[in-house]
């Protein structure tokens, strides 16, 4: 499993295997310490989630950043009248 981005790719010409990276993943069980360790670590806002060696989906920053407001939005509701 690998990763490529437009940076990579500069002119566009050659074929995909040229380019691609090894990316590390994270497994649907991984804290979301550990996502973000692998994003710092590759430099990208992403993380490619796998489970038995087949992609899940990719969790990106966004993803919590959202899921943390709106997690927080709901505790306001509660806390306060």
């Amino acid at each position: 499993m690998g990763a490529i981005n437009l940076y990579d790719v500069g002119g566009g010409k050659g074929v995909v295997r040229d380019y691609v990276r090894p990316m590390r993943h994270v497994e649907p069980e991984s804290t979301l310490y550990d996502a973000i360790s692998v994003m710092s670590e590759a430099g990208t806002t992403w993380v490619p989630v796998v489970s038995n060696g087949k992609l899940l989906g990719i969790l990106t920053m966004e993803n919590m950043n959202k899921a943390y407001s709106e997690r927080l939005k709901k505790t306001e509701e509660f806390v306060m009248p």
